[in-house]
């Protein structure tokens, strides 16, 4: 079979932990076994013949060191702190805790089960109805309906530090004034100061960037 399944493949998600566990035998005792590369990069070998391929190097970290040209072909590095980037860096973890850890949670989400030990708690989402003329800072609001009929609805978005990958959905449910969404001080929605909802039904959804400083933009 190629491609992706069929649609008719269907799988109990109360049955998930076992096929999961049925499909890492099979490529631990079968695939990888005959898939596995036979070169070991900026390691040192053991197979005669083994080929150097740089992508089989581990990244330790990213140094970014500036240069400064003293003559043709000489370059200094200036007396200054050299930033350590460890945003990409892999991490070893003991294979049994990774293995324990993705049944437990597969089991957790089936919803069930002896080897449940936590209920995955519910997600609701908070509805918030404002009427204008209003101008508010948004706290926790998680969805905001917005009725523009008697006047303006001006909102401050919450500074994007602390809130990396919070969602907001804001709709304009009215005619008659705008409805304003600021972001706040030091803070961007999609590289400018404020949006406006121009029209009856307008909608919006916002997911926060904290390295940024970003509002985005995902739905409208």
């Amino acid at each position: 079979m190629f491609g992706s399944p069929p649609g008719s493949l269907v799988i109990n998600m109360g049955e998930a932990s076992e096929y999961f566990r049925a499909a890492f035998r099979v490529w631990v005792t079968e695939l990888r076994p005959r898939w596995i590369s036979r070169w070991h990069g900026c390691a040192a070998t053991h197979i005669e013949g083994d080929a150097v391929a740089d992508e089989d190097c581990v990244l330790l970290a990213q140094l970014d060191v500036p240069l400064l040209p003293l003559s043709p072909g000489t370059f200094d590095i200036p007396n200054q702190d050299i930033p350590v980037i460890q945003d990409e860096r892999p991490f070893l973890v003991h294979l049994r805790m990774l293995q324990e850890w993705m049944f437990s949670s597969l089991a957790m989400a089936a919803g069930g089960g002896p080897e449940a030990l936590v209920q995955p708690a519910q997600v609701q989402q908070t509805i918030s109805n404002v009427v204008g003329p209003i101008s508010f800072d948004v706290k926790d609001e998680q969805i905001i309906i917005a009725d523009s009929t008697a006047g303006t609805v001006r909102m401050v978005l919450p500074a994007t530090a602390g809130q990396d990958g919070r969602l907001i959905v804001i709709k304009r449910i009215s005619t008659g004034s705008q409805v304003q969404i600021g972001a706040n001080a030091g803070d961007l929605i999609e590289g400018l100061a404020s949006l406006i909802l121009t029209a009856q039904n307008r909608f919006v959804q916002l997911v926060a960037n904290e390295k940024l400083k970003a509002w985005h933009v995902i739905a409208q």
